[in-house]
């Protein structure tokens, strides 16, 4: 097995693993190994097959928790912002963009980690839940980081993990689908794209398996920790990056 090969099959898993067991972060996970022996132009739709993969395996074990209430006004609002990020590519520097989303998530991550907040935004607020899910529309279609503002909001409503996933994996799952139906109808899943969706799909899908099950075993706290953790290492592999 050569190195390129070694890198695209562990961030396969590594892709896996999060979606499974986070819920979001597939796109940071994977292209922390796959920018490094892939072409943007190959990279950038391999990971969005791997999101799409990654958060439509793992819905089906928690279907019976979906929110589908809560994800409407999130979901809705998301889907129209999509454009919008699109377009802003051919105004907004993607690296200026990746290195202010990194402080953002740098500076809220330690915040948790070195202060436990009461939630207070609680109770149903379909307004504001919309307005994150536009935030997480631009971010999709601008950089492909549609999960990083539902999630952050998670902590702030006082979600349990189960009642956050319900509400941010199906809007994820809708936000990374449309993208990629547009990045399929722009041209840009090549031949050798499919190929590597060949290889890589199999080993995602094992990830989440692993991933899913390890999320059933962990309590409420372990998992704030995790999604915390995860978002630090994300915010400052999006500050290199940038």
């Amino acid at each position: 097995m050569n190195i390129d090969l070694l890198y695209i099959i562990t961030g396969a898993l590594a892709a896996g693993l999060i979606s499974g067991l986070a819920g979001f972060g597939t796109a940071l996970a994977s292209s922390a190994f796959w920018l490094f022996v892939l072409n943007p132009a190959v990279a950038s739709p391999l990971i969005l097959a791997a999101s799409v993969i990654g958060q439509g395996a793992s819905l089906p074990a928690f279907w019976r928790e979906l929110d589908w209430k809560r994800t409407l006004p999130m979901t809705l609002s998301g889907v129209f912002a999509i454009p919008i990020g699109v377009w802003l590519l051919d105004f907004m520097p993607a690296d200026a963009v990746k290195i202010a989303v990194g402080v953002v998530i740098v500076v809220y991550s330690t915040f948790g980690l070195l202060i436990r907040m009461n939630p207070f935004l609680p109770g149903e607020r379909p307004v504001l839940d919309g307005g994150i899910g536009f935030a997480g529309g631009i971010l999709g279609g601008l950089i492909g980081l549609s999960g990083v503002p539902p999630v952050i909001w998670s902590q702030f409503r006082g979600w349990s993990p189960a009642v956050a996933r319900s509400i941010y994996q199906p809007f994820n799952t809708v936000i990374l689908s449309v993208a990629m139906g547009v990045q399929m109808a722009a041209g840009f899943f090549t031949t050798e794209v499919w190929r590597l969706v060949l290889y890589t799909a199999p080993v995602t899908l094992i990830g989440v398996l692993i991933g899913v099950a390890v999320f059933r075993r962990v309590g409420a706290s372990t998992f704030r920790l995790v999604v915390l953790w995860f978002l630090m290492a994300s915010g400052i592999g999006l500050l290199i990056q940038g």
